[in-house]
Order: C-alpha cells, then structure tokens, then sequence
C-alpha cells in the first residue's frame, strides 16, 4: 500500500528556477503523488512552464489565480488535497529525489504525525550549507520536546516536513500577512503527537536575502507582521506548554527585535518602526531580564535602550569601533 502525498507548490514569478523545482518533484523515488501548483497571478512564463509540465506528467493539478500572496495559494492547495499526506515546496527551492520515500518510510508508526530533514541553504554566492541540524542521528520526539528545539533553533521552516493530513484540519495560512508560516508551524507542532527527525539534508532551499535585518528593512510592514505574529504564537504557545517553552520563544523574538532596532536606531526614516519595536521590547523587558540563556551583554544593552539611551549610543559605538580595530 503507497498512500498518496499531495504536494503544494505555490507559484509566482520564478521562471528561472521552476523547471529544476518540478523536476525535482516529478523525478522522486516515491511514485504516488498529487503535485498541485497554485500559479498566483505570475506575469513571467512562470504559468506557461506549469502547464507545459501538466501535459508531461498526469500527476500535476495547475490552478491560475490573480496574485493575492504565498498563505491564499497554499490555503487553495491545502483544499485540493486528496493525499493522506501533505508536503509543501517554495518554487524557488528544490528537493533530494528521495526526500518523500525516506520521510514517509519514519511515519510507519501511528503516532508520527511529521517528519522533518535538515535543510541544504543555498547562499547568494552559491556556496551550500547545512542547516536546521538539530541532532547528530535521527530521532524520534514527542511535541512538547520538538517544540522546545524548535524555537531555538531557527528550524520553523514549513518546506522541509512531511505532514499527515489530518494535523492540517482547521489551520489555515493567515492571509496577507508576512512570515505566515510561524504561527501556522506553532499550530501543525501542537497538533501531532510525534514528530520524526531525520539527519539528512533532503531539502534545498535558496536564500533571496542578505541578512534577516536586510529582508525586514526592505518593508515596515514585514516587521509588524513578523512580531504581531510572535506574539500570536506566544499566546498559543502559554495556552498549551509550560511557561519555560512559551517564556523561551518570546525572549528568542525579543533578541531578534533588539538587533533590528540596533540596525537603524540613528535613523530617522524608521521613526514608526522604532517606536513599534520600543514598545514591544518594553513589555518584554521583564522576561527578557530574567531570562537564563541571554548574556550580561545583551541584557545591558537592552536595559539601556529602554531607560538609558544615551548609554546604549555609547555601547554601540564603542562596538563599531572595536570591530574596525579588528578588522
């Protein structure tokens, strides 16, 4: 018996990497698939390169759509679905030819509801690395052990999973809304009972931007949605796990708000966006403070910003200056 896996590929103008993305698809090991591509209104040949691989292979469903975001296409895939099993792939990636076979051999167990593989990142210079590496073997956990690595370890990639159908009931991409995909993981990790982990690179993904602080300035809405979204995740997460798991999540986002805030705290073209960041580190002072796992360092640096600001110029300062000595 080979259950049908329904694969989600949202599309949107991506004609230079489609052909080695469905190709990658089309060629795995594991035969029995429903490849659904969702075309969101692209206006390169990215459409006509779906269609062209729909006349190839009868496994491929192609939808076109006007251009209305990456969370509506994957809601209509999700739709579609007829697969016991579903997987989602960015039309920009690829994948190993058997990533499918090899996650879907570790669900054997009834209780498994996602496997999840490393990830190869492919950098703008076209160096690879492995990344989302959480443990030296695989393994199996429960989600309350899954969930506490998961968000240290920047694994909340969507893409690289296996999922069983019925985790997905009721989860729905929030719709018009950068970083879509973190609630929505919280969400599919709280759902499943266990979740399989298999120490091999099985997805390749393609990174599009220099830094995490670059791919937010491009947008004042992207840090907005980014962290009205952890903080949706951080209600969900004090509903369902211990204070620990919760407290640990919103302390990693409040980190990544304070080097942002670093970035353009001079600037005054990011006036809105400071005053968004200050008021969120500000609620968070208290846990960010006491939490364990964060140095003496940043802890200064955050106590500073929020009640000392003369200060925390200083201790920037002084860094930049201290990093051009060493280089």
């Amino acid at each position: 018996m080979y259950p049908l896996i329904s694969v989600i590929v949202p599309v949107y103008n991506v004609e230079k990497y489609l052909k080695q993305c469905l190709d990658s698809i089309i060629n795995q090991t594991y035969k029995n698939l429903q490849i659904i591509l969702i075309d969101d209104g692209s206006s390169d040949k990215s459409g006509i390169i779906c269609d062209d691989y729909q006349q190839k292979d009868n496994r491929i469903e192609v939808i076109h759509k006007t251009n209305s975001g990456v969370a509506a296409a994957r809601n209509q895939g999700v739709l579609m679905a007829k697969g016991d099993y579903i997987a989602f792939v960015d039309s920009d990636d690829f994948i190993e030819k058997d990533m499918y076979e090899i996650l879907l051999a570790t669900m054997d167990n009834d209780k498994i509801d996602m496997a999840v593989s490393t990830i190869n990142r492919i950098e703008r210079n076209g160096k690879n690395r492995v990344q989302s590496k959480l443990f030296e073997k695989d393994r199996i956990l429960d989600k309350f052990e899954f969930m506490e690595i998961f968000i240290k370890n920047e694994s909340g990639y969507l893409v690289n999973k296996l999922y069983k159908k019925n985790i997905l009931k009721d989860v729905i991409f929030p719709d018009g809304k950068y970083f879509e995909d973190l609630v929505t993981m919280l969400q599919l990790i709280t759902n499943s009972e266990k979740i399989s982990y298999v120490n091999k690179p099985l997805y390749n993904y393609r990174k599009n931007a220099e830094s995490i602080t670059g791919v937010f300035l491009e947008s004042p809405k992207k840090i907005f949605d980014r962290y009205s979204e952890a903080e949706r995740g951080w209600r969900l997460l004090k509903d369902n796990y211990s204070k620990n798991i919760s407290d640990n999540f919103i302390v990693w986002q409040c980190q990544s708000m304070l080097l942002i805030y670093e970035k353009i705290y001079d600037k005054q073209e990011y006036r809105d966006v400071k005053n968004f960041l200050f008021g969120k580190i500000l609620n968070l002072e208290k846990i960010f403070m006491n939490s364990s796992f964060i140095s003496n360092s940043k802890k200064l640096k955050c106590y500073t910003l929020l009640h000392c600001f003369w200060f925390y110029k200083v201790i920037l300062k002084w860094e930049k200056f201290f990093k051009k000595r060493k280089l």
